[in-house]
């Protein structure tokens, strides 16, 4: 008996419940991906924009490369393969995509690559790497060896 005679047939069975929350859960998410997520304006398949396991089916049949040019072909320079992962087309976003330069300085985890071995890769001066520099220079190098 329930108190203050609730009517037992408008309450839901802990399985309906559970149920219904998993597919409201579903939804929203759906409607978050495929509309409100910030790289949402992007074109892509659908299954792209909700999982990584449309990119990891083609990964482990070896043929996601295959499947890039193919979507670059129906949607673009620009494709999302992934709720969070776009893949670029051209060659001129490599360098807004992967150079920083120098107002982003190297953190504390490159400090373990110079422990033993002082190198410029794990260096966080960037004052020895522009002193190294012309030396690296084809030019230089030529007249240093003839």
């Amino acid at each position: 008996m329930l108190p203050y005679n609730i009517n037992e047939s408008i309450l839901l069975s802990k399985s309906q419940l559970v149920l219904y929350s998993s597919l409201l859960i579903t939804i929203c998410y759906i409607v978050y991906a495929r509309f409100l997520h910030p790289i949402a304006k992007y074109p892509g398949p659908f299954l792209a924009s909700l999982t990584n396991f449309y990119k990891c089916f083609y990964i482990y049949d070896l043929s996601f490369h295959e499947k890039l040019v193919e979507l670059h072909e129906q949607y673009g320079p620009v494709v999302r393969v992934g709720p969070n992962h776009l893949h670029f087309w051209n060659a001129e976003a490599i360098a807004p995509i992967y150079k920083s330069g120098k107002s982003v300085g190297k953190t504390e985890f490159y400090d373990a690559f110079t422990t033993y071995n002082p190198n410029l890769f794990g260096g966080r001066d960037e004052g020895v790497g522009l002193s190294i520099s012309p030396l690296l220079e084809g030019k230089k190098i030529r007249n240093a060896v003839d």
